[in-house]
């Protein structure tokens, strides 16, 4: 069954000549280009499709997924097995596992041939493959990559192939048991043309004009041929998916979109609009799935809406979606090299986004797994994964992507974009001074709210907070940007149990930004429930007077608090009650006493600081030990960074 839809009718064409971008590219309005959609529904095994030879031929040239040993990620949680290969007999497929295959049919011209299915079946895809038609005839089969399934989706499916030009299509479709897979079907887009097209053919890094004063801070922004230009009016509707921000960068990914790398300049454009269709309709993402894409010519092109001036989370790396973005070069690298105007314009694009959000582009950052279970991911779900700031999707899942011959060049890439980072830092905006943590918040601070006072800088516009947060035990995350104001100061809240070192930065009118000062870093108290009362006889007291108005009272010698899984302390406060006759304490990190400590005062107080400095940064358990049986009233510790 053939269903051919419009899904959009036109593209941005002006009435007046080219203009050269200055650092983007300016939409303009329209001239009709229709998106037609070729749904084929497949319907099991075609008896004449056997007869054709060499329909049972295994892919021959399928890129090889590397092995977990061989990728430049730690997985710090274990490893998913990958899934079983295609299993084949000299050479062949076998019959036993084919689910679904079909004639060569002539079909209508079409750039983008995507197979898709009922998420919900229980058919287990092993291999899509594909054929198609070009000027030069049949290709041999292309298997197609299987793509991971969030847990909204209601289609699964491939990574689409992308062609020069096509008019026919073959499918083989394997799954372990020979099952089909529900409502399975092709999908062959062809995205139409328009003289729009054309221009943005001319859109380059060389023909973007940098203003002075973009050349004179951080790494200007390269031209970018925005989603007004390469989408067709009317299809925007399709984008139904609500951007969700991230609240910081901490990597950023290199993908291939696989298939043709020998399309002309007007086609790019065209396959962007493609694939758009096929993330965002076809299989229902509502918007397409990378931030950017760049062509063989060093064409940058937006890609989900929002990636110019922000960090949306896109539909690239499975469960690795959550604080990255995927630039996405337009080819198969797999047997051919990558030109050198788009590795250009992919370092260009991934300095000007490294260094909006303080990327070190020659390093690594830690990643948590997602949840999903149909992921493609190499570690386990919620796990925590080490990988470099700039990744090959292959280092966190199983594929191929962004084939081996880009990926022998990521080292080369990271190396340039630090570069690039490092060449742009003269301070065209300056460092806020600010007013250090006074000695109520640092090292400790027992309030919730911190307040961050600095001073004016003359060209900006707003100031950004940052925080780096660490819990009990913890490491310190990336920087998160907590808020953008134009005020001079701003009170920060935290939570107990965690350390937090907090910058401030300016922002100017064009959208560059200082390095971050530093006001300190402390450390909140640790919560009741992490106090462990692990020997002897402990009680808890209240009053209104005690710190958080309580404190665990014992009147008994060698009875303990001991508080687990420290990290990289320095110094140990205590929050005690002193009066006379009260006992002393002994304060130990791991096994070695670092101080006596006596509680015994002419004056009753009910919270009283009494802070210890260790001799070296410790992680480990501090222990607080009673040596005399009087009275002892601890209301909190903190273990300070």
């Amino acid at each position: 069954m053939r269903r051919t839809t419009v899904v959009a009718i036109s593209l941005a064409l002006a009435g007046g000549g080219v203009v050269a971008p200055v650092v983007s590219w300016q939409p303009t309005p329209a001239q009709a280009a229709e998106v037609n959609s070729e749904e084929i529904s497949l319907d099991g095994v075609d008896a004449d499709a056997l007869e054709i030879p060499d329909v049972l031929e295994a892919v021959t040239d399928e890129p090889e997924v590397p092995s977990n040993d061989a990728v430049e990620a730690q997985f710090l949680g274990g490893v998913e097995p990958q899934q079983e290969s295609v299993p084949t007999s000299q050479g062949e497929v076998l019959e036993e596992n084919i689910a679904a295959i079909t004639v060569q049919e002539d079909v209508a011209p079409f750039l983008l041939a995507g197979v898709t299915w009922d998420s919900s079946s229980d058919a287990t895809v092993m291999e899509v493959a594909v054929k198609v038609h070009e000027e030069s005839g049949w290709t041999d089969w292309q298997s197609l990559e299987i793509l991971p399934v969030g847990e909204s989706d209601d289609r699964a499916g491939v990574e689409p192939l992308l062609t020069s030009g096509a008019d026919g299509v073959q499918v083989r479709v394997l799954t372990s048991s020979g099952e089909q897979p529900a409502d399975l079907s092709v999908e062959l887009i062809d995205p139409g043309s328009s003289p729009m097209d054309t221009w943005t053919s001319g859109v380059s890094p060389d023909s973007a004009a940098l203003s002075s004063a973009q050349a004179a801070g951080s790494v200007a922004r390269p031209a970018i041929v925005p989603r007004e230009t390469w989408m067709a009016k009317g299809a925007e509707k399709y984008t139904t998916w609500r951007p969700v921000q991230s609240a910081r960068l901490n990597a950023m990914y290199i993908h291939h979109t696989a298939g043709s790398s020998t399309y002309t300049k007007a086609q790019a454009a065209a396959q962007v609009r493609a694939i758009y269709s096929y993330h965002a309709r076809t299989l229902g993402w509502g918007d397409i799935g990378y931030n950017f894409l760049v062509d063989r010519f060093g064409t940058i092109y937006e890609g989900r809406k929002g990636s110019i001036d922000g960090i949306p989370k896109g539909a690239h790396a499975g469960n690795y979606n959550d604080t990255t973005i995927g630039v996405s070069a337009m080819g198969n690298f797999e047997n051919i090299t990558a030109p050198t105007a788009m590795t250009n314009s992919m370092v260009n694009v991934l300095a000007w986004k490294g260094a909006q959000y303080g990327i070190n582009a020659t390093g690594t950052t830690t990643l948590r797994t997602g949840t999903a279970k149909s992921s493609s991911g190499r570690a386990k779900p919620g796990s925590l994964v080490e990988v470099p700031t700039i990744a090959a999707h292959r280092d966190t899942n199983y594929t191929a992507c962004p084939g081996r011959n880009l990926t022998s060049r990521m080292s080369s890439i990271r190396t340039s974009v630090s570069k690039k980072i490092a060449a742009s830092r003269v301070p065209a905006v300056a460092a806020p001074k600010v007013s250090l943590l006074s000695s109520k918040y640092r090292p400790i601070a027992l309030n919730t709210n911190v307040p961050l006072t600095w001073g004016a800088v003359s060209n900006a516009v707003s100031y950004e907070v940052g925080v780096k947060q660490a819990k009990h035990g913890g490491l310190f995350s990336p920087v998160e940007i907590v808020t953008n104001t134009t005020s001079l100061s701003h009170v920060v809240k935290l939570p107990t149990a965690v350390s937090a070192r907090m910058y401030v930065r300016a922002v100017a009118a064009d959208g560059k930004r200082s390095k971050w000062s530093a006001f300190g870093t402390l450390t909140r108290s640790v919560p009741s429930s992490a106090l462990k009362r692990t020997s002897g006889t402990w009680t808890r007291v209240t009053s209104s007077k005690f710190y958080r108005n309580f404190a665990f009272q014992s009147r008994v010698k060698d009875s303990r608090i001991k508080i687990y899984g420290t990290r990289d302390v320095r110094t140990v406060q205590m929050v005690v009650g002193k009066g006379k006759g009260y006992g002393r304490v002994a304060v130990y990190a791991g096994t070695k006493r670092i101080k006596t400590v006596s509680l015994n005062a002419s004056k009753k107080t009910y919270a009283s600081k009494v802070t210890l400095k260790l001799p070296e940064k410790f992680s480990g358990t501090i222990t607080i030990k009673t040596l005399d049986n009087k009275p002892v009233r601890v209301s909190a510790v903190t273990a300070a960074r």
